[in-house]
């Protein structure tokens, strides 16, 4: 890097860019001739470098990565919108969430949109990189009844989620509460357990859960005769 620094300094451009061609093997070297191609324009030669760097970078995923963000770039600068959306849709499908409003925005057409945003969707959920762009897809296309079944899934989930579902399922929100509530009690074995359980019956009364709560809390103290600790923290709940 010095070197060329130094050779772009003292004899200009052209020797600089060809002092880079020489050491392309060098990521650093690689990503300046990169970012050089798409300042001047040439998207093309951009993606040709990028390409050639995720051959040679194969066994090195992270490299690889790189190398196939800046090809992204290059498609959207050039309008290549097929190449962006199959690229894209594999970026997002590996968690990048901030490539999902700049391939939605390639779809005019609301039908092709939604078959591409579904198959999105199906890749994501079996994605092991890619729940938390999974739940910011959903609530961003509003598709609750969706996020519901993800919840579903895993009810410790319900804390991120309950106020976008609330509104759209109370009921399956306080059920999931509950059901949450039981499973936490049952995995507790010490006093900040038990507080943390408390913690959740009370966001379970705050979501209009008061009856809910009542509830669970009573059938924790029958469940649990023998744990004073347990049931001194249960007995600071307010009904």
């Amino acid at each position: 890097m010095l070197r060329y620094g130094q050779i772009l300094e003292r004899s200009g451009e052209e020797q600089a860019k060809a002092y880079l061609y020489k050491h392309l093997h060098f990521p650093e070297i690689r990503e300046i001739a990169i970012r050089a191609a798409l300042e001047q324009g040439d998207a093309e030669e951009a993606i040709r470098l990028a390409e050639a760097g995720e051959a040679q970078d194969q066994g090195l995923p992270g490299l690889v990565y790189r190398w196939k963000k800046y090809r992204y770039e290059a498609y959207h600068r050039t309008g290549q919108v097929e190449q962006q959306r199959k690229l894209g849709m594999e970026l997002i499908v590996n968690g990048e969430y901030a490539y999902y409003r700049s391939v939605k925005d390639t779809f005019s057409d609301e039908g092709e949109w939604t078959l591409y945003l579904q198959d999105m969707l199906d890749q994501l959920e079996q994605s092991p990189r890619g729940e938390h762009t999974y739940t910011q897809i959903l609530v961003e296309e509003e598709m609750y009844a969706r996020l519901l079944e993800h919840v579903r899934k895993a009810p410790y989930r319900i804390e991120s989620f309950y106020e976008q579902l609330l509104p759209h399922y109370p009921e399956e929100v306080k059920a999931l509460f509950v059901a949450y509530i039981e499973f936490r009690a049952d995995q507790s074995r010490d006093r900040r357990d038990y507080a943390d359980v408390c913690r959740i019956i009370r966001m379970l009364q705050q979501v209009d859960g008061r009856k809910e709560a009542f509830t669970v809390t009573q059938k924790l103290l029958t469940k649990f005769p023998r744990r004073p600790a347990f049931r001194e923290e249960l007995g600071k709940i307010r009904f």
